[in-house]
């Protein structure tokens, strides 16, 4: 099946479970929706949002997602939705988990600081995520060249 999904439903499901977030010492909420596609050729969508407990590391909805995710096994990852007030397309810690996943896949942030949530950011993945730490997938070689640069002699 090619990449073919409902954007309105993953925004809609992203902004739902934003609502559902536990964001008791931050105050700032967000949520996810993974979009993909499991083993029998179904479309997915699942939801995540950020959870905060007291002396216990965040749990991030782009966390939660991928781990929703592998529980139901999904074999394509096609697009992340991620609803929060500026739409912010993930921390760094979340990309580089991405990035293991599918560097191409779309990223869509949502911001949801207006009356009526907007899209502000629709990209890719190595987009957001240009030099990555070497993933799992490129058995600890880093294929990514950052060249060699000579150091500029007027600044040293």
């Amino acid at each position: 099946m090619a990449e073919q999904y409902n954007l309105a439903l993953a925004v809609s499901m992203a902004l739902e479970a934003r609502e559902k977030s536990k964001a008791v010492r931050s105050g700032y909420k967000v949520g996810a929706c993974l979009v993909g596609e499991d083993d029998r050729g179904i479309t997915c969508y699942l939801p995540g949002y950020n959870i905060e407990l007291s002396g216990y590391p965040p749990i991030h909805a782009e966390h939660m997602a991928y781990i929703v995710g592998e529980f139901y096994q999904l074999q394509k990852h096609y697009a992340i939705v991620v609803a929060c007030d500026g739409g912010y397309p993930m921390c760094g810690i979340c990309r580089q988990l991405w990035i293991n996943v599918n560097p191409s896949m779309r990223v869509i942030g949502v911001n949801t600081a207006k009356s009526s949530p907007e899209k502000v950011v629709d990209t890719t993945l190595d987009k957001l995520l240009p030099l990555p730490y070497p993933t799992w997938r490129s058995g600890h070689e880093n294929h990514y060249d950052i060249g060699t640069q000579e150091q500029d002699e007027s600044h040293s």
